[in-house]
């Protein structure tokens, strides 16, 4: 598993609009919104804990977490059906990264 120290160094140098992937489990019980996306992106060949999209902002939240955001056509937004994506933000304290590319 990737902790936070590695994901600070994979994802350094890497600028908004990078493309990345990621296999993130998250440390919680999934809402029942985040069930039902997930089932969909299976339903459409994703793997429920992969995410491919193109890396937003990276920050530390106020509790002092290393944290990124990407946007993902690999997950619909229940919201807004008809969107090309969703955010996505990982936390490697609050989850497990089990793999971190910057592919482009």
């Amino acid at each position: 598993m990737i902790d936070a120290k590695e994901m600070v160094r994979r994802l350094d140098g890497a600028v908004s609009g990078a493309t990345v992937f990621v296999s993130y489990s998250a440390g919680r019980d999934p809402r029942p919104r985040a069930v039902r996306e997930a089932m969909k992106a299976e339903h459409e060949g994703y793997p429920k804990r992969w995410f491919i999209g193109q890396l937003v902002r990276q920050w530390i939240t106020k509790k002092g977490d290393p944290v990124f955001t990407l946007f993902t056509a690999t997950r619909y937004n229940e919201d807004v059906p008809s969107a090309d994506g969703h955010y996505r933000t990982i936390n490697p304290n609050l989850g497990s990264i089990l793999s971190l590319e910057v592919i482009s």
